[in-house]
């Protein structure tokens, strides 16, 4: 697992941001608390920010107990002092209908699930919307989620985030002009090779937006490639990561 800091300028970032920190941590696939999860934890442990933003799959499998996921989680929820803005969470695809309700009724964490968290400093606003829907690749479906999401964020907000597991939602953020779009669920592939990347896409996004940054018009995107595994526990030239995101509004000094 490797640790990994980017510093991302927008010109759309009010200067009250600027140097805003997000933690985002995803695809957590939770079979037990073990040697690997305690060290996630102790990682989590030693980060500070604005903001920790978890982008969903904690539950191994969906149709499997939930109760190591979720003391997972509570684990995690522990570290909401850490982060002057606390922490969101989003679904994924492998959570279950109680990972979720778990989720909801969390403490320590702010379950988004179609909805959005509006953060206010010096009366400039940003605003962390989740989406709800695992959208199956549906692009319609993803489309009305989307512009569900954008009205219910005030209109006073001039700078947008969505968080959404699946990096498929990344076509309706453009059409709805967010600024930065978090997503998971590949892996980065897993299993990736020099020259040939990704083996396995996991979307029907081309295979650049498996892993990384994408840049087009004003949405910037970035993918994890997460912390857990999916079938075997193998990675390879794919580590897991955690990622540390600034935020630098363009103009300031």
């Amino acid at each position: 697992m490797r640790l990994r800091f980017f510093s991302l300028e927008f010109p759309s970032l009010p200067a009250t941001f600027d140097r805003y920190t997000i933690v985002f941590a995803s695809d957590f696939h939770v079979r037990r608390i073990g040697r690997y999860e305690n060290k996630v934890l102790e990682v989590l442990a030693s980060l500070r920010g604005n903001l920790l933003i978890l982008g969903g799959d904690y539950q191994n499998h969906r149709k499997k107990s939930a109760g190591s996921a979720m003391a997972f989680v509570d684990a995690v929820g522990e570290f909401a002092a850490h982060f002057a803005d606390g922490i969101v969470a989003v679904r994924g695809n492998h959570d279950s209908r109680p990972m979720r309700g778990h989720l909801k009724r969390h403490g320590a964490i702010r379950y988004l699930s179609g909805t959005s968290l509006v953060i206010e400093r010096e009366g400039a606003k940003i605003a962390i919307s989740g989406a709800r829907k695992w959208p199956k690749k549906e692009r319609e479906r993803m489309n009305r989620a989307v512009r569900r999401l954008v009205m219910s964020i005030p209109d006073a907000v001039s700078f947008r985030i969505l968080v959404a597991h699946w990096p498929d939602y990344y076509p309706a953020a453009q059409q709805a002009v967010f600024d930065l779009v978090l997503s998971g669920d590949t892996h980065g592939g897993q299993v990736r090779l020099p020259l040939i990347g990704p083996l396995v896409r996991k979307t029907r996004m081309p295979r650049r937006y498996v892993y990384g940054f994408v840049r087009e018009g004003q949405t910037t995107l970035y993918t994890t490639s997460g912390l857990g595994t999916r079938g075997l526990p193998l990675r390879l030239f794919c580590p897991s990561e955690i990622v540390v995101l600034e935020l630098r509004a363009r103009n300031s000094v």
